[in-house]
């Protein structure tokens, strides 16, 4: 499609010289790995830029598995990794492609992302010296799991944890403002992935939801 064609370029026009892409952190490892799946949709076409990324990520992951936020910034950060994992494991949206190296980074990264799980089945967020449960980092996590296909266990566990959380993550019932269509298409990806069922899960069609959020104008 035409659309697609425009994005596509207009995203590798953004790539450093480094190899990442711009973001809030700057040279940002977030931004590089979600890049990377996006041009992945034209990998002929981009395959130099994928390369770029792909070494910029590999320059940013850490001994214990995890990445850093953005280049130089030195520590690895849960959210950079949760998406540099699915980037590194070559996964264009839904495509693994074979590559040892890759993998060998991707499943690094997924044993550092299965070491910051609380009680195994979920991620917090602190904030003000407080955690928080955060359903929207889990699913990332989750995603960035299936991107690798290891620990399988720690994705079932991950998965039910947020089938309980539907209403905290997306208001279906509108009590705050929602539902929010963001956390409703995450958490319908999440059961599909996962082997659920999108129309019911947590007792909500999420669906249907989405359905009746698509703006008709």
């Amino acid at each position: 499609r035409t659309e697609v064609r425009k994005a596509l370029a207009w995203l590798a026009a953004q790539q450093e010289s480094d190899g990442g892409f711009p973001g809030a952190a700057g040279d940002s490892v977030n931004s590089a790995a979600i890049s990377i799946q996006a041009l992945g949709l034209d990998p002929d076409a981009y395959a130099a830029a994928i390369a770029r990324g792909e070494s910029f990520l590999a320059s940013q992951q850490n001994g214990d598995g995890g990445f850093d936020v953005a280049a130089g910034s030195g520590g690895s950060d849960l959210h950079a990794s949760t998406q540099a994992t699915g980037a590194v494991a070559r996964t264009p949206f839904g495509t693994v492609l074979d590559d040892v190296r890759a993998k060998a980074a991707a499943a690094k990264g997924a044993d550092y992302l299965v070491s910051q799980l609380t009680t195994g089945n979920h991620y917090v967020s602190s904030f003000g010296g407080t955690d928080y449960p955060d359903q929207g980092l889990t699913a990332d996590g989750v995603f960035g799991l299936l991107a690798t296909g290891n620990h399988p266990s720690s994705v079932s566990a991950m998965a039910r944890w947020l089938s309980g959380q539907v209403e905290a993550y997306a208001d279906v019932d509108g009590t705050a403002g929602g539902p929010y269509s963001g956390s409703v298409a995450k958490l319908a990806l999440v059961a599909e992935s996962t082997g659920g069922d999108p129309h019911s899960f947590g007792k909500s069609n999420l669906l249907q939801i989405l359905r009746s959020h698509v703006c008709k104008r």
